[in-house]
């Protein structure tokens, strides 16, 4: 005999809660000139929960008031992205942090680039001789002393990834507000992933990747974050390289 009265059914066990799961692949390769990018992908942020949101997020402080090399020094320990601006400002001394954007007390997130507006000095700069460092390496090293930075790769046989030399060369007196350009091999045949698709959506950033121009497998892996909007690229993996 049954365990329940004739006509009746066990009651259906509630539906169980789906829950995304990381998918971890190793992307294929539709040409061999990408070989430094097999194991690439694209890191996207979901809302999932609210675990490790604590871990990547943060409240800006108060970084006005200060020399920019201290307030560059703080950020780096923080983890978080800057980028130096020069604008003159008669209220604060040569070289100090007078505004931000985004100003203190707000949320940030990590790969949030913190803009700092800081007042230049009227002393001629050197330039630092970065060659051989890494990008991320060289931009700390040039931002730190206030200047604008960009980068480009070239063909080189110098090992992808590290700096060549900058434009202006290293050496050079020039005012501070002076923007410099990085150039990093890029090894004798790579492949560049742009760093555009940062805080692009998974679509345009996949189709900016398998697009005929980089030709690119993407593997997705998906972060809980409470803030990050969903389906918004945060970084790739290997993280942001020039290659």
């Amino acid at each position: 005999m049954g365990r329940f009265p004739p006509g009746e059914r066990p009651a259906r066990p509630p539906t169980s809660t789906i829950r995304h799961r990381a998918r971890v692949g190793t992307p294929s390769l539709r040409s061999s000139r990408s070989v430094l990018l097999a194991i690439g992908g694209v890191l996207i942020f979901q809302q999932l929960s609210d675990e490790t949101a604590a871990s990547t997020t943060r409240t800006l402080g108060d970084l006005t008031g200060q020399r920019l090399s201290s307030v560059t020094a703080v950020l780096d320990e923080l983890g978080l992205d800057y980028r130096p601006v020069p604008e003159p400002n008669d209220l604060v001394a040569e070289e100090f942090v007078h505004r931000t954007d985004p100003v203190a007390g707000t949320i940030v997130v990590e790969g949030t680039t913190i803009i700092l507006y800081y007042n230049p000095t009227e002393a001629l700069q050197a330039i630092p001789n970065v060659a051989g460092f890494t990008l991320d390496e060289a931009r700390r090293q040039l931002m730190t002393r206030g200047f604008q930075v960009s980068d480009t790769t070239e063909v080189s046989d110098t090992a992808p990834g590290l700096v060549i030399r900058t434009d202006p060369p290293a050496g050079q007196m020039v005012p501070q507000d002076t923007p410099l350009l990085i150039i990093v091999s890029g090894g004798l045949d790579q492949v560049s992933v742009p760093a555009t698709i940062i805080n692009d959506t998974e679509a345009i950033a996949r189709e900016t990747l398998e697009s005929d121009v980089f030709g690119l497998r993407v593997a997705v892996q998906y972060l809980p974050d409470e803030v990050v909007p969903a389906g918004v690229v945060i970084r790739s993996d290997p993280p942001r390289t020039p290659w």
